[in-house]
Parts: structure tokens; C-alpha cells; sequence
């Protein structure tokens, strides 16, 4: 049971530092309060690779991953059917979510 357990953490921290964009100093990580986390690094043509991770209702964890063109004044990322929006002001990260996002999370996620 305890190499049971022991296995889990180990995993669980592998799983922690292994995901979401690396790309050194250059990346950006902005918090929405104690519910979601977003990695961003800068890309040479002026997209963004962003990592989002959140933990819901329930506490199912979602996940996405995607590059974010700018369009207008927001940036805007699409993986799927699940649109991630989002404007970056005055150091804050303020995002707007798709309503078919909710795939990325919990059991539902694929």
C-alpha cells in the first residue's frame, strides 16, 4: 500500500512539472485567483502558446492547450470547439470562456 501511495506522488509531481509551455525566461504566468493558472510564452510572430488550468466544481481539473493569435485587442485561442479569449491589461489576464469547453474538464475530458 505504501509503494502504492509513494508511486502516486511520484506521479503526481512528474505530472505537475511536465506539463504546460517552457520557454524559459520569457514565460509569463498569470493567476486567477486560486481557481486557474495561465502559462504564456511569446511566439516570433506575435501569436502566444498558452497552457490554462483550472479546477471547477467538484474539483475537476481542466486543461487546455492552444496558440493564442492577437485579433483586435484580445488574443484568442481555439482548440476544438473550445474558444479561450482573453486581454492582457495593466499586468492582469482577463478571460472569457466558450461555452464548449467544459469537454476539457473533469471526466469529460479527452
Amino acid at each position: 500500500m505504501k509503494l502504492l501511495i509513494g508511486l502516486g506522488l511520484l506521479l503526481a509531481t512528474f505530472l505537475t512539472h511536465a506539463i504546460g509551455v517552457s520557454c524559459g525566461d520569457e514565460k509569463v504566468t498569470y493567476r486567477l485567483e486560486d481557481k486557474a493558472r495561465f502559462d504564456i510564452c511569446p511566439n516570433g510572430d506575435g501569436s502566444l502558446s498558452i497552457f490554462a488550468n483550472s479546477i471547477g466544481g467538484n474539483y475537476h481539473t481542466c486543461s487546455f492547450e492552444a496558440v493564442a493569435k492577437k485579433i483586435g485587442e484580445q488574443y484568442v485561442a481555439i482548440d476544438g470547439t473550445c474558444k479561450i479569449s482573453f486581454v492582457l491589461s495593466n499586468n492582469e489576464l482577463i478571460p472569457t470562456f466558450g461555452e464548449n469547453c467544459r469537454a476539457y474538464c473533469g471526466m469529460r475530458a479527452s
